[in-house]
């Protein structure tokens, strides 16, 4: 049996956990190998012929339609959903199964109960953090990594951020599904792309491109404005209890007729949430220290964070943040602390400083591996300045913390270990 692992994209972050996932397949004596970018549905076929490949593993990705003359097995690996991705359709054979990070449910995944074969989280190749040394004095106070969407429209809880007439939330969508078009063509035949659908997805382009060629000044802003404050309303911020169903649901009730629609839906639900839970934090913790750095992209655009804002960096620049901060934030809208970022800062020696969630215990959960104040710093929306402040103050007990977080993950979060679960799971 060989295992082909297929990445979501070929962002070096997404490859790499593909190619530890293979590594620890094969130190099991599964042969497995790892691809560098997606491949298409129509070709899966053909490559498993020619390679021999009997299993299929992809990111976010159903299984393909049609005849599978090479007879492989296909396994999802579902870590991201939109509303979209319970509209899309479905061709599960026998055999072919579909794992999650964290539960279906918290993800809020529509499948059917007899493909899902349960949560699946990532872990880490201890090897790469055999010889993490933390400073004995840390660079700075905080740090964060991970990106924020583009939007600048003024918000009143977030008045300094960069204010602008131009639609900055609706050409970076236009570019987004005409990358999506462009996507599902080369997953298939153009002639297996119906007319029908192929005009219904024209279709969103159009309607956001004539959204973008209104009156750029007042009209459009206002819109803008009204879909922004419908998602703050319904967000509960850092409490890692997203539900992208009754969100959807809750925000199309009051958003303008215009802008109701299936393909603007996959930013609004999936997007703002991590930009007012990431703002909501970096805010708050800048009234306690200024010695914070933020990693990832669109921070520069936002006034009180362009002065701490490093853009994006690679996954070793990020350990050397970890190593040389006193404490590393980190935040999930579904409450899925188990995260490819969280477990390699923990085991370079990091201490990371997380908002809990009622899902905390649930697969994928922080807390159903790792306990608050022994293995990582925890708070909520209203303790947030308060516990960063106890943590910040007591070096000896935060450095003690960190220490038990690297051991727990160096012990128990290894892919040689995910490795022989997701075999169990999946009957390989």
């Amino acid at each position: 049996m060989t295992i082909c692992l297929i990445p979501a994209s070929s962002r070096p972050y997404d490859v790499k956990i593909m190619k530890d996932f293979a590594s620890g397949l094969n130190q099991l004596g599964r042969k497995a190998l790892h691809l560098t970018k997606q491949l298409p549905d129509n070709k899966l076929d053909k490559f498993a012929l020619n390679n021999s490949i009997s299993v299929f593993v992809r990111i976010n990705a159903f299984p393909p339609e049609g005849i599978r003359l090479s007879g492989f097995k296909h396994i999802s690996w579902f870590q991201d959903v939109f509303p979209s991705t319970n509209l899309q359709e479905h061709h599960f054979k026998d055999g072919d199964l579909v794992v999650t990070l964290g539960s279906k449910t918290t993800l809020g995944l529509k499948i059917p109960e007899k493909f899902y074969a349960g949560s699946m989280v990532p872990y880490i190749d201890p090897y790469e953090f055999e010889h993490s040394i933390v400073p004995c004095s840390p660079k700075y106070d905080f740090n964060l990594v991970g990106f924020i969407p583009r939007i600048f429209l003024p918000h009143p809880i977030y008045s300094d951020v960069s204010p602008a007439n131009f639609s900055s939330i609706i050409l970076p969508l236009l570019g987004s599904y005409y990358s999506v078009l462009v996507s599902k063509l080369k997953q298939k035949d153009i002639s297996f792309l119906s007319r029908k659908r192929l005009s219904k997805e024209v279709a969103k382009i159009k309607t956001i491109s004539k959204l973008v060629g209104k009156d750029k000044s007042n009209k459009i802003d206002i819109e803008e404005k009204e879909l922004l404050d419908a998602c703050y309303k319904h967000h509960s911020l850092v409490s890692g209890m997203l539900k992208i169903e009754e969100f959807e649901k809750n925000i199309r009730s009051e958003i303008p007729r215009q802008l109701n629609n299936d393909a603007m839906f996959d930013f609004f639900v999936r997007e703002t949430p991590r930009y007012f839970d990431r703002v909501f934090i970096c805010k708050e913790l800048l009234n306690i220290s200024n010695n914070l750095i933020i990693a990832g992209e669109n921070w520069k655009y936002i006034d009180a964070f362009r002065n701490y804002a490093i853009g994006h960096i690679s996954f070793e620049h990020s350990l050397d943040l970890f190593r040389s901060s006193k404490i590393t934030l980190i935040n999930n809208n579904h409450g899925i602390g188990l995260q490819p970022r969280t477990l390699a800062c923990m085991a370079s020696g990091g201490f990371i400083f997380s908002h809990s969630s009622a899902r905390g215990r649930e697969h994928g959960g922080l807390r159903s591996i790792f306990e608050p104040n022994l293995h990582f710093g925890e708070f909520n929306a209203d303790n947030i300045q308060q516990e960063a402040r106890f943590w910040l103050e007591n070096n000896e007990k935060r450095i003690k913390v960190a220490a038990e977080g690297r051991k727990k993950v160096l012990s128990d979060m290894t892919w040689n270990i995910g490795a022989k679960h997701f075999i169990k799971q999946c009957q390989l």
